[in-house]
């Protein structure tokens, strides 16, 4: 799709040479908070972050998910976000001004300021007011730790039992056990354990501790939690509760996951409601570990890029009709461009795979400008060279 991008990229630039940037023509700027806010009436369905995930599949990641919304339980802990994500999974970056206020620890700069994301801001007391960047990464298990997993001394308090990790239950020993029988290292272990909370214990409003919550098979996001880091401590593997933000059914509201440590590549996220070992998509902000959110006061997307990231994407394209990807940008609180792409046809000609691509480019810029929109069509092959393009629409001043 790299043809397709330069050629949208092209279109932008011949847009913004066209029209100037702006007009004279006294236009009132447009409002903010112009992406509509998730309610009953108007939120599409999205993937349930905050107790598992959902039943129906997704067509964009081909994932089955189980769908319970809790962030509406949360109160004064969940807020609508200004912009609506049809699936979290697919945000690899985000940028986003915060203003929370946490309990039950002290703020830790070190530990929200990682590897993939960035704060930058003020932290008085335990308020947290500033921006935050995070951008996905992946860990794939290369070179992970040899299994039985030999604990270095300073994570060593992470095997251990304490409240709602019961790691020491002759229960939970013996199903981790059954779970990790035959795996190959410390990773192969911990995402064996990690599906088998996601396949087996049925998201609910009820939370426990990870030994009530096996028993009953079913719990909330922090009972599959709980659950998980159980039964990896049971085995050896050191883990640890974290907790912060994360993106569900249009909100963005207090979420916890799992981290395991795995020797070189340090502290790895692992979700089991979610179905995401080795990574945490965009919208996961990491931001403190025992704790819990006191007040939720403000959350504002400022812009995001919304692409499937596959490492073992093949060289030559293989792309379906209806296949779609979206991107979009965010300014003060208002989408100031969006650009929608999707694969309409695929054709064999003399032999060679070709594919036509309907790029739909949306520009409202703020202060004096008219709002812009334009449609082409790209065709593409599978080594991605261009073989046509074509502009089906151009208006400036379209809304």
């Amino acid at each position: 799709m790299k043809t397709a991008v330069v050629c949208i990229a092209f279109t932008m630039l011949l847009l913004f040479v066209s029209i100037g940037g702006c007009s004279d023509s006294g236009d009132s700027p447009p409002e903010t908070g112009t992406t509509p806010s998730p309610t009953a009436d108007h939120a599409s369905p999205q993937p349930d972050i905050t107790s598992g995930p959902d039943s129906s599949p997704n067509p964009s990641d081909g994932i089955e998910r189980k769908a319970i919304d809790l962030s509406v339980l949360l109160d004064g802990k969940s807020l609508p976000s200004n912009v609506l994500f049809p699936s979290p999974a697919l945000v690899t970056h985000i940028k986003a001004n915060i203003d929370i206020t946490i309990e039950g620890e002290d703020v830790d700069i070190g530990f929200i300021n990682t590897g993939q994301q960035r704060f930058g801001g003020l932290v008085v007391g335990n308020r947290i007011s500033g921006t935050i960047d995070n951008t996905v990464t992946r860990y794939s298990g290369k070179n992970a730790p040899s299994f039985p997993f030999e604990v270095p001394e300073e994570t060593a308090l992470y095997v251990e039992p304490e409240t709602n990790i019961e790691s020491d239950d002759p229960e939970i020993i013996n199903t981790a056990d059954g779970i990790t029988a035959g795996a190959t290292d410390a990773w192969d272990s911990a995402t064996a354990i990690a599906e088998w909370v996601h396949d087996n214990i049925e998201p609910s409003a009820i939370g426990a501790g990870a030994k009530e919550t096996l028993s009953n098979k079913s719990g909330d996001f922090t009972s599959q939690a709980y659950l998980t880091i159980a039964m990896c401590r049971a085995t050896g593997i050191p883990s640890r509760l974290v907790g912060g933000l994360a993106y569900s059914g249009g909100k963005f509201a207090q979420h916890y996951w799992v981290e395991c440590y795995m020797g070189d590549a340090g502290w790895v996220p692992l979700d089991p409601s979610v179905e995401e070992y080795g990574w945490a998509d965009a919208p996961h902000l990491r931001l403190f570990q025992s704790g819990a959110i006191a007040s939720l006061n403000s959350v504002s997307i400022v812009n995001y890029t919304e692409t499937p990231e596959d490492a073992n994407t093949p060289k030559s394209l293989d792309l379906a009709v209806g296949q779609s990807r979206r991107f979009a940008f965010v300014q003060s609180g208002t989408e100031t461009i969006r650009n929608e792409y999707e694969v309409t046809n695929v054709r064999e000609e003399n032999g060679i795979r070709i594919y036509s691509i309907k790029s739909d480019l949306h520009v409202k810029p703020t202060g004096q400008c008219k709002a812009t929109e334009v449609v082409d069509f790209l065709e593409i092959d599978a080594e991605v060279n261009p073989i046509s393009y074509h502009t089906e629409k151009f208006t400036i001043g379209s809304g």
